[in-house]
């Protein structure tokens, strides 16, 4: 009964994580802090739930294929967002950051 519970706090906790990142996807309004925002709910966000899900399950066939999944979030999640951030950089897109208070990125040609 105590395994319902805490896998119920955690999933909870999860949900908490996803909300919280999609209030900082909403805030924000450059890209690579989306990005940022968006690996965030995708990664611990996902896996705190996934991770309550089979606390809460039990060992069984269901949560084996959860873990399988875990596994496949924790493996391609951070690539995928690193290749978005790197492609998105490398095509020459730049954040305009004067006058939001914070320093501009001066590159020396």
């Amino acid at each position: 009964m105590f395994h319902l519970y805490l896998g119920e706090i955690i999933m909870a906790a999860g949900i908490l994580v996803m909300v919280c990142g999609l209030v900082g996807l909403v805030r924000f309004h450059t890209f690579y802090r989306r990005l940022l925002v968006c690996s965030l709910i995708d990664t611990s966000g996902m896996l705190l739930f996934l991770l309550g899900a089979v606390i809460r399950q039990g060992f069984t066939e269901f949560s084996a294929k959860l873990l399988l999944l875990m596994a496949a979030v924790v493996l391609t999640a951070p690539l995928v967002t690193h290749k978005l951030g790197r492609s998105a950089y490398l095509s020459g897109h730049r954040e305009n950051t004067a006058g939001s208070g914070e320093k501009e990125d001066c590159e020396d040609d």
